[in-house]
């Protein structure tokens, strides 16, 4: 046995150690992207969910909150107006 055959056969087990390796990555890469494939999908439905939810919040609370605000708005409005008319009233009857 010379060194020559030594130098081949270490060139061939690393070779083969090297393709195993290789070969268990990738099964362990595809069993993990399966497992996140399951995962992202139940993130999708999950987020979807969180959507539709918001959208019904946004419709049932949001808007009459909306309404509400801007009937108040128009009652202080009204009320300034009023005011400032009758500020005006007394301006010219203190003037006169």
């Amino acid at each position: 046995m010379t060194i020559e055959w030594f130098r081949d056969l270490t060139i061939i087990i690393y070779g083969l150690v090297g393709a195993v390796f290789l070969i268990v990555i990738g099964i362990m890469a595809f069993s993990l992207f399966r497992r996140l494939q399951v995962i992202l999908d139940s993130l999708k439905v999950t987020s979807s969910n969180i959507q539709e939810i918001s959208t019904v919040a946004k419709e049932q609370m949001v808007r009459p909150i909306m309404q509400v605000g801007s009937v108040f708005q128009g009652i202080t409005r009204w009320i300034e107006m009023i005011s400032g008319y009758f500020k005006k009233s007394k301006k010219e009857v203190n003037d006169g």
